[in-house]
């Protein structure tokens, strides 16, 4: 609520629905950007690449025509995470043999975990702590990624030397 009424506006308080919605398609981008930038094309696999946005494109303009007239904005939203989902389902079988020697599932958990805490922690400071939205927002946003920070570190999802001599070298 607090990032909608600082962007966009006391009109726009509804759009906090389809951007609640929206998050989710984060998740899904990272890993299509991963599997699709990083690794079809790279090994060549251009047609593989084109099926896995053409195809959900399709079925894109399809859901939309569905879910659209009866909830509008929303429906869009909800058809833009479940394409994003498609995309990476399709990319994930195209790219499977070339990751299969990644062990990913135990490093995803955690940061899965990290991602569930941070909200939670959120949730639970936004009950007690509450300014302007302007404020929030960045409040929200500092206090958030020191709880990820924290928990990521904590968790061991990043070897701490191998970054202390990445920040070093840069």
């Amino acid at each position: 609520k607090d990032f909608v009424s600082f962007f966009l506006g006391k009109d726009f308080q509804a759009a906090n629905i389809a951007i609640a919605i929206m998050v989710f398609r984060m998740f899904f981008i990272g890993w299509t950007n991963i599997m699709g930038i990083q690794i079809l094309i790279p090994h060549n696999k251009h047609r593989e690449f084109m099926l896995s946005t053409t195809i959900p494109a399709v079925v894109s303009v399809g859901l939309n025509l569905l879910l659209i007239p009866p909830f509008g904005f929303v429906g869009a939203s909800i058809v833009s995470v479940l394409t994003e989902a498609l995309v990476w389902i399709i990319q994930l079988n195209f790219s499977r043999r070339f990751i299969k020697d990644v062990s990913i599932l135990p490093a995803m958990s955690k940061i899965i975990l990290a991602s569930v805490v941070m909200y939670l922690g959120l949730f639970v400071f936004k009950i007690f702590v509450q300014f302007k939205p302007m404020l929030n927002v960045a409040v929200d946003g500092l206090v958030g990624a020191i709880i990820y920070i924290v928990l990521i570190i904590v968790l061991r999802v990043v070897d701490m030397k191998d970054l202390k001599q990445q920040l070093m070298k840069n």
